[in-house]
C-alpha cells in the first residue's frame, strides 16, 4: 500500500473517531470519542444487529487502525515483522465479530489483542 493510501486511511480513521456522532444514543458508554476498543463484545454484537453496515465500517476501521499503529511501532523498534492488516474494514470487523460471538463477555480491545497474539504464535 502506498504512503498516500496509508495517509488517507489514517485521516479517515481520525475523522470517523472524532467527528461522527455516537453510534446509538441508547447504548451506554459506546461512542466514537471513547474509541471502539472500550466497547464490550455484547455492545458490538447488538450494534451490529441494529446497523450492520455502519457498525462494521466503524469497528473494522478501528481494527485496521489498531493493527497499523502496532505495525508502526514494530517498524520503528525493528523488533518483529508487521502484522497482516485485514484488507478491508468489513474483513476486520468480521474477525472481531467472530471472536466476540465465541466470548461475548470479552471486551473488543481484548479480542483485538488475542488476534495479535494469535498471529505471533502462529495459531489459527
Amino acid at each position: 500500500m502506498s504512503q498516500r493510501a496509508l495517509g488517507f486511511r489514517f485521516a479517515a480513521a481520525i475523522a470517523i473517531g472524532l467527528w461522527l456522532p455516537p453510534l446509538q444514543a441508547q447504548t451506554e458508554r459506546v461512542n466514537l470519542i471513547d474509541g471502539m476498543g472500550n466497547s464490550s463484545c455484547v455492545q458490538f454484537i447488538e450494534l451490529n444487529a441494529k446497523n450492520e453496515q455502519f457498525t462494521k465500517l466503524v469497528f473494522g476501521n478501528w481494527s485496521q487502525g489498531f493493527f497499523s499503529g502496532i505495525n508502526v511501532e514494530r517498524s520503528i523498534t525493528k523488533r518483529k515483522r508487521p502484522y497482516p492488516v485485514p484488507a478491508s474494514a468489513n474483513e476486520a470487523a468480521n474477525k472481531l465479530l467472530e471472536r466476540c460471538r465465541k466470548d461475548p463477555a470479552a471486551g473488543v480491545f481484548d479480542v483485538q489483542i488475542d488476534l495479535l497474539n494469535e498471529f505471533d504464535t502462529g495459531a489459527k
